[in-house]
């Protein structure tokens, strides 16, 4: 199977740690092989990484998301 991705753009994601108001956020989501974003294992989605202020790993504070896009690579 072709690996699959979601992409979140969150325009109003104010930062990892809020500091920052509105500063946007990009985050990235692989889908399982089964086609599944949710892994049957654990519940969760597949967490690939988030571009924006001080992200190190996915902060869910932030809720408003502008825009989704689906890719396959």
């Amino acid at each position: 199977m072709t690996d699959l991705y979601l992409q979140l753009e969150r325009i109003n994601d104010d930062g990892k740690d809020n500091s920052t108001k509105n500063a946007g956020a990009v985050h990235l989501f692989k889908f399982m092989n089964d086609g599944s974003i949710v892994s049957a294992a654990t519940g969760k989605a597949t967490y690939v990484g988030t571009i924006g202020n001080g992200y190190d790993y996915l902060d869910t504070s932030d809720t408003s998301v502008h825009s989704v896009t689906l890719e396959a690579k």
